[in-house]
């Protein structure tokens, strides 16, 4: 009784966040980017994920939901713009094995992981992504197809041994959405960083 309330209070953290983050990203985008071709696509983009976050279908009596189909979709479009695209679908692939076997393990014991799941997934994601390319759009469509990767694997895990998995869960909507925020947060820092020692170097 007390695991199934800790799951369910764990469920509703995580899609306030998600929701929370999209709808800041959104405001970024929409009222910050000067670029109208970029505004557009960018908050677009973002109002379709939330709403599709709210809607599922049912293939083959497995529940998934559509923003999942929406990210398979919008990382196919990123990792077009990748110079070498085996490299970077084979950085997915890895990354979305990573994941699929974190939660496995996660399930099987959560005593055996110390730090939060999301920051460790955070690190590990990026150095891959930073290694694999340096453009931005780049690195969001690995991460994308990744993690999509990774929860269609566990969730087809789960199916095979007759457990029912909502495969795009809350978990998978916050986990997706934090990496574009903590990108953008860490892009913000290295720019200002960048325009402070210019600022100490011109009047120094």
């Amino acid at each position: 009784m007390v695991t199934g309330s800790h799951e369910r209070v764990k469920a509703m953290d995580y899609e306030f966040l998600f929701y929370w983050i999209s709808w800041m990203l959104w405001v970024v985008f929409f009222f910050f980017l000067k670029n109208d071709v970029i505004r557009f696509w960018l908050s677009s983009a973002v109002l379709v994920w939330i709403i599709t976050s709210g809607l599922s279908v049912n293939i083959f009596q497995i529940s998934i939901r559509l923003s999942l189909i929406f990210l398979l979709f919008v990382s196919f479009i990123l990792l077009s713009f990748s110079r070498n695209k085996w490299t970077a679908v084979l950085g997915a692939f890895g990354i979305g094995f990573g994941y699929g076997a974190y939660q496995v393990f996660e399930q099987i014991n959560p005593l055996w992981f110390i730090f939060p799941s999301t920051v460790i997934l955070l690190i590990l994601g990026y150095l891959i992504v930073q290694y694999i390319s340096a453009d931005i759009y780049v690195q969001l469509g690995i991460w994308f197809l990744g993690i999509t990767y990774g929860e269609l694997l566990f969730g087809l895990v789960q199916f095979s041994y007759g457990i029912a998995y909502f495969i795009g869960d809350d978990e998978y909507l916050y986990h997706s959405v934090v990496f574009v925020a903590a990108v953008l947060l860490y892009r913000l820092f290295k720019w200002v960083s960048q325009k402070v020692s210019q600022f100490v170097q011109a009047y120094s």
